[in-house]
This record gives structure tokens, sequence and C-alpha cells, in this order.
């Protein structure tokens, strides 16, 4: 073989030789001469004077020691030769590539990688100076080194090299040869391997092009490149654009070879995998259905090919679609399966049985439970350890059911049993319990006084802390636990101590999940979104007037008054209510923050953000994981355990680096992806110039009551600052709320039968067009239910002199419509409720005061930030879409009938003939063209009919005139996400596009979109895959990400922008498209809590634009304005249509706050 094709190629011990003698005149060995004599027959011949033929009986030797699997000895020969060589020759080329090719194989297999890999980086190096570039020998060296690096897990070396080969490949062979794509896929998987994944992405969407175009659909190779694709947006958190591939590459399978063959059963797990972990359990569970029906029929009904599926759907049923009886049948088959394959003492058979066994429990079969768990226990600590994660699960399992047979007296001796054996084989210094049985603590009685478990508690969470670190669940459990204990103790303020460290831990949690999958990422933001409501619970209890008298010695000890301890624990209950705030705020973060990173050119930095989360994460597991398994060992004195929390430690700290290095740089997308809570002494300052308040503003906060835990309210000024509960329960609340937008919807409160349609939204699923005559508004009610929440005597004297409320709610309180609540005892009574004169005459909280309202008080902080900033590009006054062309019906009385949620999207992306089919708003081009002439706008500055489309408004982005203009407004359908099968997120109605949706290309600076016709899907699919932008007639909340926009003022005159899916009142309604549009540029919003009128929307929204205008007063200021002028408009009482009612001038809500403060 020639030297050339063979360089670096040493995958196998026993190899060819290669001889210098084909290469170098008179330089060569052969088994008469060399292979008799070698340097070491004369060890006082000087080195440099060796001869050729000892170089090369050196090499032979060395050769024989590999034949013997000597490769250590082996490497010293060639070393000397090598040496010997060089001294003689130099580094002649291409001689000197056989001996470094030597050395780097021997001391390779000797298990020497870093010698040997810098062996062949030299023989690469001196290959570069002799080869030409794209000679297939140095082309096989680079390969080959990239390889041993890979192997070595140096792919940070690895990875130029296979750009390199990449590059090469392309070059000589052309961009569609198979070999380049190997090469594009090598690459992929080491940009993998280092969790560069936006950058690994690239590399599989093209070797997942060039794969179709040259071996088509319906190949294992594209099939490959589809699952890669899945993989790798599955870890940019695109779990839906991953599903987009697993189909397709399913639907192949199903086409070509049908579901009776384990690839398909393969693909059709990745897929059921990617559905359970994107929370869509009724999809995920038909999925693994599939998965079980083919594995059955390829492998067995009993196989353990069932086994995996028959535990998701168990998991599925049981959690997700509580459906006890399949979750039981399930897990019983599972039981038996794994009985059967694997034996009752195996640890899969042991998971089945305890699913097996909890299920029974959950249906009422306690006996049958309790007999199953009584025999899991010991085989757990059998095959286990006692001490092992699961085994202690299952004893809390087992105390539980105890005490549902009423046995609690035998359930709390095992759970304390329990808890000593934990202590016993990990040491008093380590954990005393684990998660699992943390669990079951919960079931120790927590209502008495016991200072002898409250000692206990007090040490396992600090002996938790110290070992699985204190955001570890484990911890958690037993904290939670600790507070319950405290509290029965008459020790509050003890309590609230330990609560600041869980909502603390609960940050860094929400911090981390970015590598996450979607499932567990929900359950940390599900276990936060409580937690400001149970600290403020116990704040409040801890407080001088409702404390017990066993508080005072605390109160002493911390040498704070009354006073100063009212204020601490409002503002500590203040900051916590925010994390809860934070989590809900975290599902939309994450979806815009790659792509809001991406425009801003920042995804190196949120990359580096990920790997250090996704790190610390995976650390965390491991240092659970190792706990669990070891046995007596102290942990101080663990040196795998210590290594693993100071690698741990270190991925936290560069978490925090690089969120410090977004806030002081980035403080709009630190905002966006971290959330950080705001304190009271940032929002009052320590001067007037550093405060976020105004003198004339007051910030109120409101989050919901949780179960039978009370709501609060906090009010912040610039001074003062107060603290109330909120009294209902929060079925109570969730009553009212639905009951208030009862009252408001404006075709049922103030549309008489017959009326015009043309309330841009007005459609429904069902065509139901009745309409109820004008009703009255019940003021009481409002006023009863303003009372609840903001009539506290603390909170009235903060906020009451205030004519600027901001306000920050949380939860179902989000949707609530605040300005038709009523401040003050309305007269007239019933009748009153129903007369226009008497509406006008309401203290209407919304005609009182100038309200905004902020998606989370984060938000203040990044909006007064904008007026540090002079670099404003906006220098056009005006930019608005409307009346986009759709066909429906615009009188009549009957709403558009909108064909069924399984037509009207296909994969996400909606169907453009159905888009159509919406209500045309005529009245939008009135207010469009009423506020164009008030800004004196010039004609680009509007997209009306036909150009109020998607790829128009990437037009006028590409020119400036949506990028530049301060005033901003949509008027058109607005659709939430929920109210079809397949819209995630909300969206707004523009013109659909003639030949079906089209994507619109990024390199496209005219903003046009590409019309490639129905039957071309793959650009749409591609398109999609990458995040891009398709119009398809909706402007999804994800797609307003890519706007750019520097506006005072966004204007969504749509239906619903406020509100969530459905009307229903606990939606997170402004993480919505109000907040995509807040981290776009936009500083204030006006949206829309229920379907607007277009006389109404024609006069309020200009009204309100146009007094900010030529007046010196806030966005809100002239909303409330607007809103107050339009009330006091008469004309309309007489037709039916008043304008008097709350449904009519109080459907608009300010979301964001001027940057000025007022």
């Amino acid at each position: 073989m020639h030297l050339k094709v063979q360089m670096f190629r040493f995958a196998r011990v026993l190899v060819v030789v290669t001889t210098f003698g084909a290469l170098v005149p008179n330089v060569g060995y052969s088994q008469n001469s060399a292979a008799s004599r070698t340097a070491d027959t004369d060890p006082s011949k000087p080195i440099l004077a060796v001869d050729r033929a000892d170089i090369d009986a050196l090499i032979a030797q060395g050769l024989k020691d590999e034949e013997a699997g000597n490769h250590l000895a082996a490497a010293t020969k060639f070393e000397k030769a090598l040496t010997a060589f060089r001294g003689r020759f130099g580094d002649r080329m291409p001689d000197v590539l056989p001996i470094l090719e030597h050395n780097s194989r021997a001391l390779w297999l000797a298990g020497e990688a870093d010698s040997s890999l810098a062996y062949q980086s030299e023989a690469l190096r001196l290959a570069r100076t002799h080869f030409p570039a794209t000679d297939p020998a140095l082309l096989l060296g680079i390969e080959n080194l990239a390889s041993h690096l890979i192997t070595a897990r140096q792919h940070e070396k690895a990875v130029p090299l296979l750009r390199e080969v990449k590059e090469i490949r392309k070059q000589t062979l052309g961009p569609e040869h198979r070999d380049t794509i190997e090469a594009i896929v090598r690459l992929y998987y080491a940009l993998r391997y280092l969790q560069r994944h936006e950058a690994a992405l690239g590399e599989a969407e093209l070797a997942l092009e060039l794969s179709l175009a040259v071996l088509g659909e319906t190949t294992v190779a594209t099939e490959n490149r589809r699952i890669e694709n899945a993989y790798t947006l599955e870890r940019l958190g695109r779990m839906d654009e991953a599903r987009i591939h697993l189909e397709a590459a399913l639907a192949a399978r199903l086409n070509a070879v049908g579901p009776n063959d384990k690839g398909t059963i393969n693909v059709a797990r990745y897929l059921a995998q990617n559905l359970t972990r994107a929370n869509k359990p009724e999809r995920a569970a038909e999925a693994w259905e599939n998965v079980l029906e083919w594995s059955s029929a390829v492998y067995g009904t009993d196989s353990e090919q069932t086994l995996e599926p028959l535990r998701q759907l168990g998991h599925l049923y049981r959690i997700s679609l509580r459906d006890p009886a399949a979750a039981l049948a399930s897990y019983e088959r599972g039981f038996k399966n794994s009985t059967r394959i694997h034996g009752p003492d195996h640890e899969v058979t042991l998971v089945f049985m305890s699913m097996y066994s909890l299920e029974l429990g959950d249906m009422g079969r306690t006996e049958e439970a309790y007999e199953l768990q009584r025999e899991l226990v010991p085989l757990s600590q059998q095959v286990l350890g006692p001490g092992h994660l699961d085994t202690l699960y299952r004893v809390g399992a087992l105390v539980r059911n105890l005490r549902t047979l009423g046995r609690g007296e035998e359930a709390s001796q095992l759970l304390l049993e329990g808890m000593q054996i934990a202590a016993q084989i990990h040491g008093d210094e380590s954990h005393v319990v684990k998660t699992s049985l943390g669990t079951s603590i919960a079931s120790i009685d927590t209502d008495a006084p016991n200072a002898t478990l409250i000692k206990t508690l007090r040490n396992g969470v600090e002996r938790y802390k110290a070992s699985t670190g204190t955001s570890a669940p484990a911890t958690l459990n037993l904290m939670y636990t600790l507070t319950k204990a405290l509290s029965a103790n008459g020790q509050e303020l003890e309590a609230v101590e330990v609560w600041s460290d869980i909502v603390s831990a609960h940050q860094l949690r929400m911090s981390l999940t970015a590598s996450l999958d979607e499932t567990t990422r929900r359950g940390v933001i599900n276990d936060a979104r409580d937690i400001g409501v149970e600290f403020a619970n116990a704040a409040w209890r801890a407080t001088p007037e409702n404390a017990r008298p066993a508080e005072n010695y605390l109160y002493r000890s911390k040498s704070l008054t009354h006073t100063e301890l009212k204020r601490e624990m409002a503002t500590e209950a203040f900051q916590a209510a925010q994390v809860s705030q934070t989590g809900a705020a975290y599902a939309l973060a994450r979806a815009g923050a790659r792509t809001a990173l991406r425009q801003a050119g920042l995804q190196d930095i949120y990359a580096a953000y990920e790997a250090s989360q996704s790190a610390a994460m995976d650390l965390s597991n491991d240092i659970s994981r190792h706990l669990g398994q070891q046995t007596g060992l102290d942990p101080s004195a663990d040196p795998e355990l210590i290594s693993l929390q100071t690698q741990r430690q270190a991925a936290i700290d560069e978490v925090r680096a690089v969120e410090k290095k977004l806030k002081a740089e980035f403080p709009r997308f630190f905002d966006l992806v971290v959330q950080q809570p705001v304190s009271v002494d940032e929002l009052q300052g320590s001067t007037e110039a550093d405060a976020l308040l105004g003198p004339n503003e007051v910030l109120l906060v409101l989050v919901p009551p949780k179960g039978n835990l009370h709501g609060y309210v906090w009010a912040v000024t610039r001074d003062e600052l107060a603290w109330a509960p909120i009294s209902l329960s929060e079925d109570a609340l969730r009553t009212d709320l639905e009951r208030l937008h009862g009252l408001l919807d404006s075709n049922g409160a103030t549309q008489i039968r017959g009326a015009p349609a043309g309330d841009r939204g007005s459609f429904n699923i069902a065509g139901d067009d009745s309409a109820p005559d004008v009703s009255g508004f019940d003021r009481s009610f409002a006023h009863a239910l303003y009372t609840e929440l903001l009539g506290d005597p603390a909170i009235q004297d903060v906020a009451a002199d205030k004519p600027e409320w901001i306000l920050a709610p949380q939860g179902m309180l989000l949707s609530l419509p605040f300005a038709a609540l009523v401040s003050e005892e309305p007269t007239g009574g019933k009748i009153g409720d129903a007369d226009p004169a008497a509406l006008r005459a309401t203290s209407w909280l919304g005609t009182r005061r100038a309200l905004s309202v902020l998606p989370a008080v984060s938000s203040l902080r990044v909006l007064r930030g904008f007026s540090a900033s002079a670099d404003r590009r906006a220098d056009r006054p005006f930019f608005g879409v409307g009346d986009p062309d759709f066909n429906g019906s615009t009188t009549g009385g009957e709403p558009v009938e909108i064909a069924s949620a399984e037509t009207f999207f296909r994969d996400g992306v909606a169907d453009a003939a159905h888009v159509r089919q919406l209500s045309r708003l005529p009245g939008t081009r009135s207010e469009i063209n009423a506020l164009s002439a008030i800004f004196g706008a010039s004609a680009d500055a509007t997209l009306l009919g036909s150009a109020a489309s998607e790829s128009g408004l990437a037009r006028a982005q590409a020119t400036g005139a949506l990028s530049r203009a301060r005033v901003v407004v949509f008027a058109t359908h607005g659709l939430m996400a929920g109210a079809f099968e397949g819209l995630a997120e909300p969206a707004l109605a523009l013109t659909p596009p003639t030949c079906g949706p089209t994507p619109i290309g990024r390199d496209q600076s005219d903003g046009t979109a590409s019309c490639k016709g129905p039957s071309q899907e793959r650009a749409l699919t591609n398109t999609a895959i990458q995040g891009g932008w398709i119009d398809d007639g909706l402007l999804t909340s994800s797609e307003v990400l890519q706007l750019d926009m520097d506006a005072d003022w966004v204007i969504l005159s749509a239906c619903d922008t406020a509100a969530g899916a459905d009307q229903t009142p606990d939606a997170e309604g402004l993480s919505g498209l109000a907040r995509a549009f807040f981290f776009s540029g936009a500083r204030s919003l006006l949206v829309s809590h229920w379907p607007v009128r277009d006389d109404v929307a024609s006069q309020l929204t200009p009204d309100a634009v146009a007094r900010a205008q030529r007046e010196d007063i806030s966005t809100a200021e002239a909303l409330r304005q607007a809103m107050t002028a339009l009330m006091m408009t008469t004309g309309s009482d007489a037709v039916g249509r008043s304008f008097a009612h709350p449904s009519a001038w109080a459907p608009f809500q300010l979301t964001g706050v001027d940057v000025r403060k007022r």
C-alpha cells in the first residue's frame, strides 16, 4: 500500500509495514539483515551514528513488539527510530511520516492518547507542507486525526478539522456527493457533543437538504437526517418543529414498509417521546398506543419491547389524561410482562409493581395496593438498597397507604424507621431523607407542636443543603415540611426564614431549566407558581398584628421594631410574589429568547448560557444519583461527590456571570431571559432620579388566592408601602371573574337583536348567531369585587391620591378588566344599571384613574430603562394595518362559520383559504385612515386590504415604514391560543396569500414572500423548522418576535388580545401577543379584553392617540380621557347601542408604562 494512502490509518493492531525503500533510494531492510540487528545490540554506539539499516531494524523490532501486544515497548523502539532518523535526515518528507505513524499508533494502543495525538498533529503539520490541500492522502490524515480526537473526547479540537474536511469534500466531490454529506454529519455530531446546538442545527439542516436531493425521502439515510434535526430542535426547545421531522420520517417508513417493521417502531417511539416531552398528552397516548401495537405484532405481546410504551402510557393516563382504568391496565400488563421477562426481583419489574400499586390505591382498592407494597418494599431494599431513591419513595407510598387504611400509628413508625435507616446508611453528615421519602414526610402530623420533629427536620435540611444543594427537590420537600412544623409550634418568623430559602431555591431552579425537556420544565415552573401566595401567607402570619405571643422574643432577637418588622415582611413577600409571576413568564420567555437574541446578534452569549444551565442541571442529577448509590460514606470524605459539587458550583457561577453580562449590556433581553424580581427599594429609589416610580404613580401587585390560602395585594409609591390579604377564595374569585366577563361581552351587553355585525373577532366555530337583547350592568357587583381586591383601608391610604395606577396582576387576575370595576357605591339601584345617565354618573375605576398594566413587575425596570437611551431611530409618526382582505359577510348579523379545528390548521400552519373566510372589517379602514390623517402620515404608512399581509409587513419593516414608526396600529381579528387545535400561540389575522402559506425568506431584503404554491410543501416545512416567518395569514407571537420596532404605542385594535383562550379568566393573557410586541420594541401597548365594536374602535383609539400627541400627559391618562369622552357621548343611546355601558368604552387596556415617570 502506498504511503500516502496509508497515512494515519492504524485502526488495526497488525499493519502492513511501510518501508523507506519505496521512497528513499538505498534505504531499506530485509528479514536477513534488518530484522536480526537493532541499535540495542550496541548500546555504546551514539544515536546519531546509527545508520539507516539500524533505523529499519528498530522499526522492525517495534512491529514485532506490536504483534506480541507489547505496545509500550513498541512505542519506545519507534521513538528511538524517530530520533535517529531526525538526527540523520531531519524532517525529510515524506519519509518521516511512516515513523510518526508508527509512534502515534503504538502510543494510542498503549493507552497514551495525548502523546499519540501529539504525534498525529505533528504528522499532519508536516503533511500540509508537502501535499496539495486537496490531496486524498492529506484529507485522510485530517479525517483520521479528527476521529481520534473525538474518540479522546477532544471534540473542540476536532471541529475545525471536520469543517476543513467538509469544505474539501464540497470542493473536490461537490456538495451533493455522499461523502460530502457524511462529512457534514460528522461535523454535526461533534457540535452536538459540545452542546453547540444552534451551530449543529445548521449542519443537520444542510445534511437533510442534501440527503433529500440526492437520496430522496424514503431512505434510511434521510430518515437518520430527520431524526438528527429533530433531536437538535428538541434541545433548542423547538418541540413542534422537531415533530415535523419525526412525522415526516414516520410517514415515509409507513409508506415504504408499513407499521410492522423494527425501523418504523423506532421512529414511532421517537415521535411518541417528542409528544410526551412537549406536554401533548392526548397525541402522545395515541402515539404510544401505536408503538405498543406495532411492537406487539413484531416482537410479541409479552416482549421486552412492550415495556417502554406500557410505562409511558401508564404515566400519561395516570397523570395527564386522568384515566385510572387505562393507567391500571397499562401498569398491570407491564408488571406481568416484566415479571415473566426479568423476574420479580428486577429493577424494571419493581417500577411497574410500584406504579401498579399506586394506581390501585388511587382507585380505592387500598387493600390490594397494600399487599403489593408490603411485598415491594423489601424487594426494593434487596435489589436497590435501603437508601436508594426509589426504595425510599416506596416506603413513603406504603406509609401513605397505611394511613388511608387507618393504621396511622403503624405508618408513623414505619416512616420513622425509614428515616433512621437512611441516616444510618448515609451517615450523620449526609442527607437524612431522599426526595421520594420527602414526599411522604408531608404525612407527618405537623399540626401539633413538636420540638423534636423540628430539630430532626432542621438537621435534615442542613445536611441536604450540604450534599444535594438548596435547590434539590429533596431539600425543598424537607423545607416545606419544616415550615409547617415551625408554624404549628408558633415560630412564624423562623418559618418565614425557611420560606426565603425556598423562594431562592425556586429562583435558581427556574434559571437552570433551559436544557430540560418540556414536561420537566413545566413542572419546575408549576412548582414555583404558588410560592408567592404561600410565602405571603406565612409572612402575614408573622407580622406583629397576627403573630402569637411566642414570637415576641424573636422580634427582640432581630432588633426590629414592630413597624420595621411589618415592612420587612411586606417587602420580602413582595419579592417572593414576583417569583410566581416570573415562573409564568418563563414559558414565553424560553420560546422567544432564542428568536429575540438571534435578531440582536446575541445567540453565542445565549448558547453559552444554556450550556452552563445544562451542565448545572446534569451535575445536580449526577449528585443525586451518586448519593443514592453510596452507603455509609461521609460526604465530606467522598472525593467523587466533592468533585461533582465543585463542578456544579462552577457551572452555576458561569450562569450567573452570563446573567450579569446580559443585565449590564443588554437589559432588555436580560428581562426576557432571566426576569429577576424588583425590590421595593429599587421602585422607591434613594433619589428621585434613580426611583422607578414617579411621584404621581402607585404600583399595585395582585396575587390571586390559591385554594384556601388568601391572595394578596401590595401598593407601592415613592414613599409608602402597604399590603393586605384578598379574602376571596380561589373558586369564588374565578366565579366572579367569569360573571364580570359575561356582563361585559359586547354581543350580550350592548348589541340588540338584528343590529349590524362588525365586531372584529365576532366569529365562532359553531356559527351561533344568537345575541340577547341589550342588558344592564350589575354595578353593585363590580363595586363589591373592587372592594374585595383593592378596597382594604391600608391599600386605599397609599393609593387613593395617586392619579396614575400601574397594575401588575398575576394568574387569573391577568384577564380582569380593571377599568370596569366601580370604586364607590353606585346610586340608582337596579334601574340605574341599565340607565345610560346613571351609568355615566358611576365611579368607574377606568374613568377615575389612569390605568396601565404590566405583564411583570420587572417590565417596569426595562421600560424605564428606555428613557436613558438617546438612540431613537423612530422618526416617522405612524404606521397602520387594517381591513385585511377577508371574504366573510359583514352584514346580516350571522357570524361567519369557520371551518373545523381539524381543517383550520395543518402542522401548526394556518390554512390560508380558511383564514380568508373571516368576516370583513370595513370599519378598521376608517380607523386606520383617521389615525393616518391625525399624524399626517405618508402613503406608505398604511397597509389596507390585500396589502395588509405578513409579506406587506415584512416589506414595511425592510423599508423602515414599520421599524421607524412611533405609533403602530393593527386593526383586525385576533385569535387566542387554544381557540383552534394547532394554534399554540396567539395571532393577529392578516390578508392570507393567494397561493397558500408561503415562506418569507430571511435573505429577502425587500421582505417579499416567495409564492411556491400549495404543492411545494418542503420550502414551507423548512421555513417552519428554521423558526422562520411563514405568510399564512396569521401573525403569531413567535413571528412578532422577529419584528424590530421603536414604537411608543402599539395598538392591537383586535378582539381578545388581553384575554386568554376561550375567555377563560385564569388565562395568562398578557403572555400572548402583548408580551411578544413588548419584547420587539414596543414601549406601551393598547390591547383589548373582548371583541371591540367597529364604531367604538374608530373613535376611541384615534382620540386616545390624538390626546397623547397634543397634550403633555401619559398614554394611560390619554386613554382615560378618551374612554370618558366616549362614555359621555349620548348619540347612540336611542338605538340600543349606548356608549355608556362599559362594554363599549372599556374594552381596551394599556399594557406598559411611559418611559417618563409621572
